[in-house]
């Protein structure tokens, strides 16, 4: 019993290493600017939600740095979302491109994210070598609607608690309009349900063939 105790709380307490915690993105007003707080080294996930305009992020480097980012949204319901990524200029206050990620919905990879509990579509991911400056990633879609997820990909990731997994998963589905049910699709749930399962039915085999024993080396009145 004491190692079906120790082997819960292995899982519910050690620190998981899934996406970054996710910022569900909401600007005070059409084409407000998000400013990213964190270093763009560092893997940060923003949920945004088109509404009639794009959507825009802001973010400084101080030295030549690898950017990179990726658009994700669920399989079953399909947008064709895109982004630009600009630099401002030093003088005059105008903007140079740096590039675009305009790559058909229908191109993406399938990503299932057993974590979360549903399958991804994820476009490729959009690298640029840039110099110290300011940028702007703007996200849109024809028609500027839809629900989508964007990933700054970094080599740092954080660990979170099992709690606190399980709380950035169900903000997630909650996002894409899923159901509480959902999370019994999650691997942070079936896994350790699983376990406590197989951990619970060898305790009670032991236990059941522990009476059987006791029974059998009792003595028959009846002889």
């Amino acid at each position: 019993m004491k190692k079906f105790f120790t082997v819960c709380t292995l899982i519910f307490l050690s620190p998981l290493s899934l996406l970054a915690s996710p910022i569900i993105n909401e600007p005070e007003k059409p084409y407000a600017v998000t400013f990213l707080t964190e270093a763009v080294d560092q893997e940060q996930v923003f949920l945004g939600s088109l509404d009639g305009a794009p959507e825009m992020y802001e973010f400084k480097l101080s030295a030549t740095s690898t950017f990179s980012a990726q658009l994700r949204q669920p399989e079953d319901d399909l947008k064709a979302f895109s982004f630009i990524v600009v630099r401002q200029d030093d003088i005059g206050g105008g903007v140079t491109e740096v590039g675009r990620l305009m790559q058909p919905a229908a191109e993406w990879s399938l990503q299932e994210a057993k974590d979360v509990g549903f399958s991804f579509r994820s476009s490729d991911s959009f690298e640029r070598e840039i110099g110290a400056g300011t940028y702007r990633l703007e996200v849109n879609s024809p028609d500027n609607s839809g629900n989508y997820m964007l990933v700054f990909n970094g080599e740092n990731k954080e660990e979170n608690s099992y709690k606190e997994s399980l709380g950035e998963v169900r903000l997630t589905q909650d996002f894409f309009g899923y159901s509480s049910f959902r999370m019994f699709s999650s691997s942070l749930i079936y896994y350790p349900l699983g376990i406590i399962a197989l951990i619970a039915g060898i305790g009670f085999t032991w236990w059941w063939q522990k009476q059987a024993a006791k029974k059998k080396d009792l003595p028959d009145h009846n002889a």
